[in-house]
Order: C-alpha cells, then sequence, then structure tokens
C-alpha cells in the first residue's frame, strides 16, 4: 500500500486491515478557515517587513530579530498554503509518517519561530533590566549566536520528531498535532509548553519592571513617551495572555494523554483545539500586536501604495518608528 490513497481508490479492505490506524475527519471547513488565517498572515507580515525596512535608522537587535520572525512566519504560511490547497483539490489520505515528511519544513520554521519569540521576550528582559550589560554586547555575536541555537534547537526536536511518526496511522487532516502519537505528542506538547510558560515568566517580569519604571518618572499618557510605553505594555500584555492560554490547553492535554483516560473521539476533539491554537500562533504572533500600534496606518499606506501614492510620500517625510523604544514585547 503507497504514503498516500485518494479517495476514489480506497476500499473497505484497506480499512479492515488490523495494523492501519484511522483517523477520518472531515477537513474542508478546516482547511479553508486555516487558508484564511494564512493569507491574512502572509499580507500582515509583508507590511510589516516593508515597515520594519523603511527605515533603517531605528535599527537594533530585537527589531533583527523581528524581521527574521516576521520572514519565518511568511515562509511557514507559504509552506502551509500549498499543502492546505493541494489536499483540498486532490482529497488525499496520507500515513502519518509521509504527512510528517511532507510537513518537515514547516515544523522546522516553526521551531524555530517559538524559539526567537523566546529569545525576543530575552532580549526585552535584558534591555529593561541589565541596559548596561545590554549595550557593551556585541551585536552581531549576539545575534549569530542566537540564529545558531535556533537552527540547532529546531534540528534537534525535528529529528526527535521523526523518531514517533508513526508509518501505519491514515489520516486525512494533514496538520502538525494530528501527525503524532503517544510520545511524539507528549513531546510536541512539552516543548511547545515550556517555552510558553517561560516567555510567560519572563514577559510578565518585563512587564512588572517596566511598572516600577513607572513609579519613579512620571509621563502623562497622552505625551509620546507615554503613547510609547502603553504600546509596550500592550505588546507584553498580548504575550502573556497568548502564551498563558497555550500552557494551559497543553497542560490539558498532558492531562488527558497521561491518565489515557479518553477514547479517540475525545482526543481526536482536542487534537482540533491544537490545531487552531498552533494555526494562530505561527501565523498571527506578529501581526495582532503590530496592529495594535500607531504603525498600522504606516504598514496600511505601505501595503495600499497603488492606490494611495500621496499617502506614503507623506509617510517618508515624517520618520516611521515600528516598535521604536527599547521596550517592546
Amino acid at each position: 500500500m503507497g504514503d498516500t490513497l485518494s479517495l476514489g481508490t480506497l476500499s473497505n479492505e484497506i480499512f479492515n486491515e488490523s495494523n492501519i490506524t484511522k483517523s477520518y475527519t472531515d477537513p474542508t471547513s478546516t482547511i479553508y478557515i486555516s487558508i484564511g488565517f494564512v493569507i491574512l498572515a502572509v499580507i500582515a507580515n509583508i507590511g510589516i517587513l516593508c515597515v520594519f525596512l523603511a527605515d533603517f535608522a531605528y535599527w537594533n537587535r530585537c527589531y533583527f530579530l523581528l524581521i527574521v520572525l516576521s520572514i519565518l512566519s511568511i515562509t511557514n504560511c507559504i509552506i502551509m498554503l500549498d499543502k492546505k490547497v493541494n489536499i483540498l483539490v486532490k482529497k488525499i489520505y496520507f500515513t502519518t509518517r509521509k504527512c510528517f515528511d511532507s510537513s518537515q519544513y514547516s515544523f522546522f520554521f516553526t521551531n524555530n519561530q517559538k524559539f526567537i519569540q523566546l529569545s525576543i521576550a530575552v532580549d526585552r528582559l535584558l534591555a529593561v533590566t541589565c541596559q548596561k550589560f545590554y549595550k557593551k554586547m556585541n551585536s552581531k555575536y549576539y545575534v549569530l549566536i542566537i540564529l545558531l541555537l535556533s537552527i540547532v534547537f529546531s534540528i534537534t526536536l525535528t529529528c526527535l520528531e521523526l523518531t514517533y511518526s508513526n508509518h501505519n496511522d491514515l489520516t486525512n487532516v494533514s496538520f502538525i498535532p494530528y501527525i503524532f502519537r503517544n510520545k511524539g505528542k507528549l513531546l510536541w506538547m512539552t516543548c511547545n509548553s515550556v517555552i510558553s510558560f517561560f516567555i510567560i515568566i519572563i514577559s510578565t517580569t518585563t512587564y512588572l519592571s517596566i511598572k516600577i519604571y513607572l513609579k519613579d518618572y512620571t509621563f502623562h499618557k497622552n505625551t509620546r513617551s507615554g503613547m510609547k510605553i502603553r504600546r509596550v505594555t500592550l505588546c507584553l500584555v498580548f504575550n502573556i495572555f497568548l502564551h498563558t492560554l497555550t500552557t494551559l490547553i497543553f497542560g490539558i492535554g498532558f492531562l488527558l494523554s497521561y491518565l489515557a483516560i479518553t477514547k479517540y473521539c475525545l482526543d481526536d476533539m482536542y487534537l482540533k483545539k491544537l490545531t487552531w491554537l498552533y494555526i494562530i500562533d505561527i501565523t498571527l504572533y506578529l501581526p495582532i500586536p503590530m496592529w495594535r500600534t500607531t504603525d498600522a496606518q504606516s504598514t496600511t499606506n505601505i501595503l495600499t501604495v497603488c492606490f494611495y501614492r500621496r499617502n506614503v510620500f507623506k509617510q517618508r517625510n515624517n520618520k516611521i518608528e515600528p516598535f521604536n523604544n527599547k521596550m517592546i514585547i
């Protein structure tokens, strides 16, 4: 039996084989909605990149990490879009191993994104709490070490997950949470929940440090400095909320998997929830907090350059300051 089977070639004899675990779900609505998320994320991240590249004067280490995160998101979204359209058009059944093989690049970029998210959280904490030490660090080596660690982490996790991809499980929903079974699923949830937990702790510490800073210095909320700090705290609150939700859902998954009290139907419902959390996390992690700042107007003007040239020219006369402060995210 081949790795992929079209709907027309499936027969009762195939399903009656005892060595095959069946996972059949109608993926049409899920795929359509996920395609919508992916297209939105691609457009938003391209706009963010345009704003980032519009003015080199404000570039710093965190700036570069945000650009890397945005590029990873765009690349991952394009891979996902191609895969989802392929499944929707051809209506193919995959073995989970074949699904993993076809998704390994997406999985690799996803692991990179999670590590970069953690790196940005640590970077902001250092910038706020250890300013002298942070300024003394060599920027080139600093960024290079983060990128190398990200690649090593991604390769290691991808190889570990490869050992847990089962050849015999047959599924028509080729999303990453559906690929893993048993130890593989626990490993995937462990890595994501641990990273999310650390981001929560680090972001909360950064947020509290800013609050302590504000007690010593008074900023009116409508001043330039006050508005910057409000944007900073808003991004931090968003990060804390998102990763708290991630940790909570993965925690429930740990409980269900460890106690083994669920039948397939309940487990399948839970995997669907993981799927949406996964899709939102890798596609809209950066655009959502970005869109809650005043830089959204700059992004919109650049995205609609063909229709609003005058606005773009006006923006060039006024300095665009995306994330232009040392206390962000």
